[in-house]
Order: structure tokens, then sequence, then C-alpha cells
């Protein structure tokens, strides 16, 4: 099946596309990336010289449906109750973050520890991130919206996302739905995901402008080259759709190479797909920042402008990697973290990573494979 073929189901099953691409359709406003998570390289470049933390990854307790083969989390990476990890609670959270708000923080990451719409208290938690300006980005399965919370009604849980500061970052893998049950370890759920996703299309708010405040997390689980670039091609290009497409991080189920080539491509086949993708970004001509894991989007600033908080209080670089600054059970405060970071202080090639120390750590994604990547571009374009 060719890349066009999935093109044509991607549009029976969600839509026709926009006759204009997002350049077309945004002009200099385009920005690659999804509110809240990438940031312009001249906000990066003030908060490094200003030594500003700008974003944070964080789990909050909730519980999750899914079982996914490349889990980071499932496999007490982060939080071991079975060793006395206690959870945070969300009001101990809320604190952390109004002293993170004094170090500069503009938008929360919330990337674990499992469906953050599983808690029903995440919609207090939203408002208390409006009200301090802090943009949440949100990590979410898509099985649920918390639509209980709102009487069973879809439409008002969309209306209140909309009208706080929320990003959403909608799981999705492939279009196969029996394969996709066989990634999350969960029957009938593709079903249940799309239909929300539909409804987030159909909103039409979260995706109306640059930067769009709707994604897709998609992870490579043993997809193809064709039917991932025709899922990056067809939500990012032409629906605005934040397309996050890459290597599993070298954590949890996923610690290293030998169990991430499981379930990822041949080195050969990621290479195709980076080159197939870069390939449609300089024909619908997005900017071009530069390589990066996450296939055709902007590099990653997390490490030098960003923490981790974890749901046992322990504070780490980012969710891909273990390098621990400090725990909020033993005393260390946000500011002692970031303090002790020692990316934030790292030379200025280092202000946005074009690739990822963990992942080239554990050979999954070195960065010699991403500049034999941009050699094999053309020059121009």
């Amino acid at each position: 099946m060719g890349m066009e073929s999935f093109v044509e189901t991607l549009k029976d099953r969600f839509g026709k596309i926009s006759e204009l691409d997002v350049v077309s359709q945004f002009g200099d406003c385009y920005m690659d990336g999804i509110l809240g998570w990438q940031y312009p390289p001249e906000v990066i470049r003030r908060s490094d010289r200003e030594g500003r933390l700008l974003t944070m990854d964080l789990d909050i307790p909730c519980a999750c449906q899914l079982n996914c083969n490349y889990c980071f989390a499932k496999e007490d990476a982060y939080y071991r109750p079975q060793e006395g990890d206690n959870p945070l609670s969300l009001d101990r959270i809320k604190t952390l973050l109004r002293e993170a708000k004094s170090l500069g923080l503009q938008s929360v990451k919330i990337v674990g520890f499992g469906e953050p719409f599983e808690n029903p208290e995440i919609f207090d938690f939203i408002s208390f991130a409006s009200s301090e300006d802090i943009h949440l980005v949100i990590f979410t399965a898509a099985y649920t919206l918390g639509e209980e919370t709102f009487d069973g009604s879809r439409d008002r849980v969309l209306d209140f996302l909309y009208q706080h500061r929320v990003s959403l970052m909608v799981k999705y893998h492939t279009l196969d739905h029996e394969r996709e049950e066989r990634i999350v370890r969960s029957k009938g759920y593709p079903k249940k995901r799309d239909v929300i996703l539909q409804s987030l299309l159909d909103h039409g708010g979260f995706n109306s402008q640059s930067p769009t405040r709707l994604g897709l997390e998609n992870v490579i689980a043993t997809q193809s080259v064709e039917e991932l670039a025709a899922i990056y091609l067809y939500f990012k290009i032409f629906r605005n759709v934040h397309t996050d497409i890459d290597p599993p991080i070298p954590v949890g189920r996923t610690a290293t190479k030998e169990q991430w080539e499981r379930i990822g491509l041949e080195e050969d086949e990621l290479f195709r797909l980076y080159q197939t993708i870069h390939s449609i970004n300089r024909r619908h001509r997005l900017p071009f920042l530069g390589l990066s894991p996450f296939v055709g989007n902007a590099p990653c600033s997390q490490l030098p402008n960003g923490l981790y908080l974890t749901l046992s209080g322990k504070i780490v670089s980012c969710c891909g990697g273990n390098e621990q600054y400090g725990d909020v059970n033993e005393g260390d405060s946000i500011r002692d973290a970031f303090y002790r970071n020692p990316y934030r202080l790292g030379p200025e090639s280092q202000e946005m990573y074009h690739s990822c120390p963990y992942r080239e750590k554990a050979g999954i994604l070195t960065r010699s494979f991403l500049e034999r990547v941009l050699k094999s571009l053309p020059a121009s374009g």
C-alpha cells in the first residue's frame, strides 16, 4: 500500500483536506510546532541569556487503560511504589509550579504517569494552570476526555478545553485498528480514539491557528515508511495538526537498543523515513531549523530549558533520560534543581539539541545518523 492510498484512507476516515498547505494558510505566521511545546529560536535564546526556566514535563496521579508495548512508565522508570515512592498530590504539584513560575515557567507538558483525563481533578488543575498563565500540553490516549465530569457531554468538554490554556497531543500510531490494538494492548481502543479525534477536528478551534493546539503522538512501532509519511502529510501539512513521529525513548520498555529494535524500523527504513518527511517539508516550504529526533519537526530544547517533575517527586532532566537534579521530598526546590542542570549553561551550539543525547547513548538515533540524513538532502529548497 503506497503513501497515496494511505492518504485516501485518511480522507475517508477523517475528512477531506484543505486545498492549502499550512504555509499557504498561515504564511510567515506559521510555526513548526504545537503551542506550549516548541518555541521560536528567539524565545529559546532569550531564556538561555536570562537563565530562565521555559517548560517542564510533569506526571500527575492517574490510571491508564492501555498497556503500550513501548511505555516508559509501566516498568517503574520514575515511580516505584514497591520501593516506598508516594505520588505527589495535585495540591503539592500546584505549589511547586507556582515556584517554577517565578523562574519564568511558561508551559507544562503532562506526559504521564497514565491517562490524565482518568483523574476527575484534571479540570480543576487546568483552571489553576490558566489562572497562573501556564499553558498545558496534555498527552492523551483520548479514549476519554473525562466527559462524565460534564454530564457526559463531549461538546462541553471541548468548549472547556478550548477556553483554557490547553493543547492536546493525541496518541495515534497506525490506520490499522488491529495493529493499533496490539501496540497499546487494549481491545476496542482505536475506535474510541478516532471518535474523539474526529470531534477535535470537527470543533475546528484547536487547529485553526499557528502554532496549533492539536497534535498527534506517533511512536514508531512496526508501521511502514509509507504509512507514517501519509499520516504526517495528511495531518500536519493539510490539517494543521502537529505530528510528532519519533523512535521510542530509551526508558522503561524500550530502555535498550535491543528492546527498541523489536518494534522499531530497521535503520535503512528509518533513514528513508527521515528523507521522505524532509522532502515533504521542502516541497511545502516548511521552515527548516535543523534535524531533530522528532521527524520533520523543530529540534528539542528540553534539556537546557526544562525539567521533568516525576510522580514520585524526583526532578530529572526529561522523560527520556535519568539524570536526577533533585527530589522535592528530600527538601530540594525547583530552583535548586534548575540551577544544577548541567545543560543550562552549555555552549551556544547546544541551545537547541539536534540529536537526543539519551537516544544517542543507547545507539537508537545517533548524531552521525542525523548528519548522514542531512547530507543526503538537497542543498536548497
